[in-house]
């Protein structure tokens, strides 16, 4: 008699749960991470368009319509910042309720696998106080036909 999990299919829905579940969360982290990254350039081009202003102001001249062009365009890449920033946030929220859901569906599946173990282990036992029994019955024939 080979062992028989009634709770298989159960088991096996839960499984693909959470696979769905950690793809969903490994999406919504693959955006938050690209998220920041963006963020992070965003801040290297205001820093090398200050260098470039400095430069700029060093060489003298004819240069503040270069200078003011400059100095609007760290205005805009602030403002994108910004709009990074709320989408991040948001991202951010996503992403703790992705991580919520994936625990969850963790544990449902853990929770099947305990039940499944223990029913192993309950029919492991089983077999052997079967098998105890065969012997038993064996030996107390075996007794009978020498007395």
């Amino acid at each position: 008699m080979a062992f028989n999990f009634k709770l298989q299919a159960v088991l096996k829905h839960n499984k693909h749960l959470e696979d769905l579940a950690r793809i969903r969360f490994s999406e919504f982290e693959g955006k938050f991470n690209a998220i920041k990254l963006e963020i992070k350039d965003l801040y290297k081009k205001i820093d090398s368009t200050r260098v470039d202003i400095s430069e700029v102001e060093e060489a003298g001249g004819y240069i503040s319509a270069n200078v003011e062009l400059m100095q609007t365009g760290i205005i805009g890449i602030k403002i994108k910042i910004e709009s990074k920033k709320n989408e991040l946030q948001k991202v951010s929220v996503l992403l703790e309720e992705e991580r919520k859901k994936l625990v969850l569906a963790v544990q449902e599946h853990k929770k099947i696998e305990v039940l499944k173990d223990k029913s192993f282990e309950r029919y492991k036992h089983d077999c052997r106080k079967n098998e105890l029994k065969k012997i038993n019955d064996l030996m107390v024939m075996r007794f009978k036909r020498e007395s």
